[in-house]
């Protein structure tokens, strides 16, 4: 793949290290890039892919969508809520979060799978990305049968590759 086919993860794209980038004056990048081949960087994120389907079971549970917004029910009571970033034109990244009371019970993995299947059920890659320190996501990830595709480096100053810059 050339360096022209390439599509960076969702959190570079969406620019969310934009600001630090600018305030550190170090660089984040993601280490599948053919543009960045060769730079040493720390790994600050991980990148997370599925190709297939999770085949989780709601069992009593519902959801309920409400366009890029899914709320996971149990009993009626929402419990967790995932939001779909669409990027690209077949990617989508899945940010889950349980309510406080209801966390350590299974929930986010459960929403996250479903959510996972409903995208490839649509033709969708689900490609999502966590901070090296977020053990919670990188587990839950793993449980699903996700696999690291790819890091978030950063460097203070590019290495490898003196000046270069996206």
């Amino acid at each position: 793949m050339g360096s022209e086919d390439f599509k960076p993860a969702y959190m570079i794209v969406a620019g969310g290290f934009k600001e630090r980038e600018e305030r550190d004056g170090g660089i984040f990048w993601d280490d599948r890039d053919p543009d960045y081949v060769g730079m040493d960087g720390a790994v600050c994120g991980y990148i997370f892919r599925k190709n297939s389907r999770c085949d989780v079971d709601l069992g009593e549970l519902k959801v309920e969508r409400d366009g890029d917004t899914f709320q996971l029910l149990d009993d009626g009571v929402p419990v967790c809520t995932a939001i779909v970033n669409y990027f690209h034109e077949k990617h989508a990244d899945i940010y889950v979060q349980t309510y406080d009371e209801f966390r350590g019970r299974g929930y986010a993995t459960v929403l996250l799978g479903w959510v996972s299947d409903w995208l490839t059920d649509n033709g969708y890659i689900h490609e999502g990305g966590c901070a090296a320190d977020n053990r919670e996501s990188i587990g839950l990830h793993q449980k699903l049968g996700f696999e690291v595709d790819g890091h978030i480096r950063w460097a203070q100053q590019a290495t490898g590759r003196q000046g270069h810059r996206r």
